[in-house]
């Protein structure tokens, strides 16, 4: 039986929160993941020793591991959910709005606190006005005695890194501190900051990769091409454009990866099938390198030069970095890996027509490194 957790979600009531020490230390604590007893080094090295999963009631749980162990946290109607335990059958903790609010983006701030945001960036009024979504991110401490508060009052599509936290309002980027403060960080969208690796030495931190157009939703704002330039802001100041790329990727190994759109993306069709191809890139001023054509949804391993993608076909590939070689996995889109790189959580749609959901599978995975 699952254990249901009521949240009385507050709208509008900024909380300022002391104590939050979470971000720092998640930044700082999966810098440095202990590394596995054997390193590979190919796709073929990989291996899969067994699966297990979950049924979910949403068809895009948006899953994101834990920083440090093998818990989920999925969207779920009205709430959210956190899945553990080694083969599936372990029931979800659950937890609901009283008000019915869905969640939205879920991220882990640490191992006790999960935060989302609203479904939308912006609403059009009926005078036509364009306004943000006022209800801004929630903070939620899991557990037997969960609390919500209200952790800023802006920001949609939130991503951890470099301490705090990037999110989205209207047409610019903001950072949020430990206390819910937001600070201009610039125009753009969807930033995606570096994370898992440490700030060089001389103190310029992380990258930090974002779009100049919001790709997949209406642009109120820039008149530019809905396809325009991915902005890859590397740590130590370099700054690429790749035309055409979203989903950017942060590489373990100092590069990143990234979907590149053929065409524009048609209106009530899956954007990805205007073609898609994803690249990855070294280093600041690289060449990009395809290393699958017809993919998307590019996730990099965390300690190994190993990238897996999703193809039209709807299988999950796994990739050198050169995009010399590749291994099929099996069916499934969305690939997230684990914290250490030893699991791997993908979508695999329920097959019931009279099921709206969806279906997680983790795979566990092995390594054997070639002689």
């Amino acid at each position: 039986m699952s254990t249901t957790h009521s949240l009385l979600i507050l709208r509008l009531v900024v909380t300022g929160l002391t104590g939050l020490t979470g971000l720092t230390a998640l930044t700082v604590a999966g810098c440095h993941p202990a590394p596995r007893a054997q390193a590979a080094t190919t796709p073929a090295d990989f291996s899969i020793i067994r699966s297990y999963g979950w049924d979910t009631e949403v068809v895009d749980p948006q899953p994101q591991w834990s920083p440090d162990d093998y818990r989920l946290v999925v969207r779920d109607s009205g709430g959210f959910e956190i899945l553990s335990g080694d083969d599936g059958s372990t029931p979800p903790d659950v937890y609901r709005s009283v008000e019915g609010r869905d969640t939205y983006f879920p991220i882990w701030l640490d191992s006790d606190h999960v935060l989302f945001g609203p479904s939308h960036n912006v609403e059009r009024l009926t005078d036509g006005r364009v306004v943000p979504d006022v209800q801004g991110l929630t903070r939620v401490l899991i557990g037997s005695r969960p609390e919500n508060k209200q952790f800023a009052s802006v920001g949609y599509h939130p991503r951890l890194g470099h301490g705090k936290i990037f999110a989205q309002s209207e047409d610019h980027i903001v950072t949020i501190d430990a206390l819910g403060h937001d600070e201009e960080f610039g125009p753009g969208f969807y930033a995606q900051p570096e994370a898992g690796r440490k700030g060089d030495a001389d103190g310029s931190g992380e990258g930090v990769a974002w779009q100049e157009t919001p790709v997949f939703e209406t642009d109120w704002w820039t008149g530019k091409p809905v396809r325009s330039d991915l902005v890859i802001h590397w740590p130590k100041g370099q700054v690429d454009l790749l035309l055409a790329g979203v989903q950017p990727a942060w590489s373990g190994h100092g590069g990143l990866a990234a979907t590149v759109l053929r065409a524009d993306p048609v209106p009530g069709v899956s954007w990805w099938k205007a073609g898609t191809d994803v690249v990855y890139i070294a280093h600041p001023g690289a060449a990009p390198v395809t290393i699958c054509h017809d993919a998307r949804e590019p996730a990099c391993d965390p300690r190994l030069p190993i990238i897996a993608v999703t193809t039209t076909a709807g299988e999950v590939l796994l990739c050198s970095q050169d995009g010399t070689q590749s291994k099929d996995l099996g069916p499934g889109s969305n690939p997230v890996w684990s914290f250490d790189g030893e699991r791997l959580a993908v979508l695999d749609p329920v097959s019931d027509a009279a099921r709206h959901g969806n279906h997680i599978t983790i795979y566990v995975l092995s390594t054997r490194p070639s002689p």
